[in-house]
């Protein structure tokens, strides 16, 4: 017989009160409720787990029982069970409960009535003893699916997907439930519900006027006048999120009718990513969404109030997601060599590590003992996936070439898109005295912020704002307001930026601008970072880029080097924003095409010094360098830098490390004394992101 359920409405017990009850008495109601199947008679057949969908009364919706935690409607199998109910047992019990390896058990699924509510038939959990230990449904997640033209939502049908899940234990599922299921899944199922539920309130995400327990049925929760608009809301928040083709998908995986439904091994309608995107994008947005409800509640009065139709609240929009949960750049440091450094090792490519996911990753270059850190950068993103502000903690002298690929185009503020991790130049501080946690960021401990007055940045228009205590050496004390600004203007008719100086106010001072120009269009180029600390271009406040076009090098030995060079490209940087005056000063890069692919990977790039007859080196990692004995194809986002070192060097040495002209090559034969400046970078998954951190830390 299946396992008593009553230790479940003891934990969601504990969940209700951390999740803020409508009132004493409601609380006692949803007591009763989470405990009513193991306790009430009328709860029906014990071989069924009575389950209520909820945003309005969803009619004909899929629901399953997501036994083994894929969020598709499959085949719990032999492995499954090994690896859930017998993982932590011992040996004994192992042996005792084994299972034959023809043992499958298609994931309970059913259709809801009219009303929104199923008796899940879980009879098949309820194992003979010679096969092994019955399944309680309640160690396992729900999952509920609107299919488009089947499902019907308060008697209207439903003609975009979404869906619906909750966490282990809890049978009405609803947008609440989803937020707390999100959290679960980011959180790589590490939280039982009272702590998913517990985190909702700890982050504020559900600020409304009026209270919501999460994990109630809010349709016949007393005084609950507020509740069923604010999971309509972020119903339709969720739903605008979702594509045409994801639509399309989920509605062709039931196409033949609901019924018809003959589950295989596996019956996929929203793919991991995008469980996880859409259900972070409701989670960074819930706030905002609510408050937006509130306000219009105010506005209008609670009684007849009906939600106002799509596009008439801006906080229900299409953010634009990219469901593919890329790896964004959430942090940059910057590191400045030490005056008698420890470590005079040579540099080598870091350690190759293999992550939890199967994707192999690099750990940086640098050691504590090599360089001091003197700065550090924090990205910020919006839902879609764009830059949404940028944080400094130090001083920058910001790259124009930067801002310039950032800002363009529709793709502009997403480096996912424009192919590679966007750094910021540094000007040389006081060294930090520790490095800053990126989920404590406050202003207290912020030198600068670029974006207008409430620090986001709005790369539609021509302009981007820096709010900075410190600016060249002047810090506020010197000011009258107690404020420096530069703004960052892309001037009518060109592709260029300048930069205003403080206290310009409109003026069209230029005290650092750049106009960059390719010989080569439709080809993305890594922006330069100009100008950088100590090189002979800091003091020139104009500047013209033009990138020249890739072109193949002679086969050389390469022997087993970290990268292959297959392409040299010349970059000319002059004085002005005339592209064809004489050059001030030419690097040389070199790099890879990779096959299939117009990208050129920058792998490095060389100028002469600014004094004597050395040259400057500035050496990108990637996630694949050092990878030929490894499978590249593993690696999520190879164009993705990793880290930007420049090195002082007297000459570059020939060796297999990378090819040069004429078919020679080069190396690195640097030590930490030869260092001028270390970037490193930190990344994390778009929807970890927003989980963790988000745009409402804004």
């Amino acid at each position: 017989m299946i396992r008593h359920i009553l230790r479940t409405g003891l934990a969601l017990a504990a969940a209700a009160a951390l999740a803020g009850c409508l009132g004493d008495s409601d609380s006692d109601e949803y007591g009763e409720d989470i405990t009513r199947y193991d306790s009430n008679p009328a709860a029906g057949d014990p071989g069924t787990y009575p389950v209520q969908a909820r945003n309005g009364r969803l009619e004909r919706a899929l629901v399953w029982l997501d036994m083994d935690g894929d969020q598709a409607l499959s085949v719990y199998d032999h492995q499954d069970y090994e690896d859930d109910v017998l993982a932590d047992a011992d040996d004994e019990t192992k042996a005792r409960l084994d299972v034959d390896n023809s043992f499958k058990l298609t994931e309970p699924w059913g259709i809801t009535d009219a009303d929104g509510n199923l008796d899940l038939d879980v009879s098949a959990l309820d194992l003979p003893e010679s096969v092994a230990a019955d399944l309680d449904p309640s160690d396992y997640s729900l999952m509920v699916v609107a299919v488009p033209g089947e499902t019907r939502n308060g008697g209207e049908l439903v003609d975009r997907a979404f869906f619906l899940s909750a966490p282990p234990g809890v049978s009405t599922v609803s947008p609440f439930t989803t937020l707390a299921e999100t959290i679960r899944w980011l959180r790589g199922d590490s939280l039982d519900a009272a702590a998913a539920a517990s985190r909702l309130q700890q982050e504020n995400l559900l600020d409304a006027q009026e209270p919501v327990s999460i994990y109630q049925d809010y349709l016949n929760a007393q005084g609950a006048t507020r509740a069923p608009h604010y999971a309509t809301a972020l119903r339709r928040l969720q739903q605008k999120q979702v594509t045409g083709a994801l639509n399309g998908k989920v509605k062709k995986a039931v196409e033949d009718g609901l019924e018809n439904m003959t589950p295989g091994q596996r019956e996929v309608f929203f793919e991991l990513n995008d469980f996880q995107v859409l259900g972070s994008v409701m989670l960074d947005q819930a706030a905002n969404v609510i408050r937006a409800v509130d306000a219009d509640i105010d506005a209008r009065g609670v009684d007849g109030y009906a939600l106002p139709a799509d596009g008439k609240l801006d906080s229900i929009r299409n953010f634009k997601p990219d469901f593919d949960n890329p790896l964004v750049p959430v942090e940059q440091r910057y590191f400045t060599r030490l005056e008698n450094p420890e470590n005079e090792e040579n540099f080598a490519p870091g350690a190759l590590e293999t992550g939890d996911n199967g994707d192999e990753v690099r750990l940086g270059r640098l050691t504590a003992e090599d360089a001091e850190l003197n700065a550090q950068v924090f990205f910020d993103y919006g839902p879609g996936g764009r830059v949404s502000r940028i944080s400094v903690r130090g001083q920058t002298r910001p790259s124009m070439s930067a801002f310039r690929f950032l800002s363009a185009g529709e793709d502009g503020g997403n480096p996912v898109d424009l192919g590679y991790a966007p750094y910021l130049d540094m000007e040389t501080g006081p060294a930090l005295d520790e490095a800053v946690e990126r989920d404590a960021l406050s202003s207290e401990v912020l030198d600068e912020r670029f974006g207008e007055a409430d620090g986001a940045i709005d790369w539609a228009t021509p302009s981007i704002g820096l709010d900075s205590r410190w600016i060249d050496g002047e810090s506020t004390d010197d000011h009258p307001d107690g404020r420096l600004e530069r703004v960052y203007v892309e001037p009518d008719g060109a592709a260029a930026l300048i930069r205003r100086p403080p206290l310009a106010s409109g003026v069209d001072t230029v005290d650092a601008s750049i106009n960059v120009e390719s010989e080569e269009s439709g080809v993305p180029q890594i922006p330069i970072a100009m100008p950088v600390v100590g090189d002979q271009l800091k003091s020139i406040g104009s500047l013209s880029i033009t990138y020249g076009k890739p072109g193949g090098l002679d086969e050389c030995d390469n022997g087993t080097p970290v990268e292959p060079i297959t392409h040299k490209q010349t970059v000319k940087v002059s004085e002005g924003s005339e592209p064809d005056a004489q050059p001030e000063l030419t690097l040389t890069r070199y790099g890879h095409v990779p096959s299939g692919e117009d990208v050129f990977r920058v792998l490095a790039e060389t100028y002469p010094a600014p004094v004597g007859d050395g040259v400057i080196l500035r050496e990108y990692e990637y996630p694949t360098d050092g990878m030929a004995d490894a499978n590249p194809d593993n690696v999520v986002q190879p164009d993705r830098i990793l880290s930007v070192r420049a090195l002082a060097l007297d000459s570059l040495d020939r060796s297999a490390r990378f090819c040069g002209d004429e078919g020679e090559a080069f190396s690195v034969s640097g030590s930490s004394a030869n260092l001028q400046y270390y970037i490193g970078y930190e990344y994390m998954r778009f929807a970890d992101y927003l989980e963790s951190i988000g745009t409402r830390s804004q």
